[in-house]
């Protein structure tokens, strides 16, 4: 039976669940199916750091958003493991 959860992000853990910490609070189960959420959010506060961006959105440029909207490019997401779940 599996004991904890790992989220991890280029072999670093972010975060961690171990079954007692969720059994105890019976906020979820281990032992049933899950789905994840991939969060691909655009611009923010690192492409700002780097490109300083700041219309229309901080760190992300118009031509990226008229690309977008004109369906020229898109962002996919290449793969997710999950392992021991």
């Amino acid at each position: 039976m599996q004991q904890k959860a790992e989220a991890l992000y280029d072999h670093r853990t972010l975060l961690k669940v171990e079954r007692s910490a969720v059994e105890t609070l019976d906020l979820c189960r281990f032992d049933n199916q899950k789905h994840i959420l991939v969060n691909v959010a655009l611009g923010g506060l690192y492409p700002f750091s780097v490109n300083g961006i700041r219309i229309p959105y901080s760190g992300l440029p118009e031509e990226t958003i008229q690309l977008m909207r004109r369906e020229e490019i898109r962002m996919l997401v290449d793969w997710v493991k999950m392992v021991g779940m």
